[in-house]
């Protein structure tokens, strides 16, 4: 789990495995996924906007938990 209270988090060729959690309170989260990430994104932005334009070609394995209370999340 990665956890902000203020700041933004950005990553390019994220590989993930298994459950993961990016949350901030106050922040964007802008994330280029690895193509073989197999993950299912579950995103909530309280007040903000969201782009997941992410999506695995096969059966999910794992998870990410994406949230925001204030600010934009993109996944791509």
């Amino acid at each position: 789990m990665i956890q902000l209270n203020v700041g933004e988090m950005t990553a390019t060729n994220l590989s993930l495995a298994g459950e993961n959690s990016i949350l901030t309170d106050l922040g964007s989260i802008d994330l280029q996924l690895n193509p073989k990430s197999a993950v299912h994104i579950d995103v909530d932005a309280e007040l903000g906007s969201v782009s997941n334009t992410f999506h695995y070609q096969g059966k999910t394995a794992g998870q990410l938990n994406l949230q925001t209370a204030t600010g934009d999340i993109r996944v791509r």
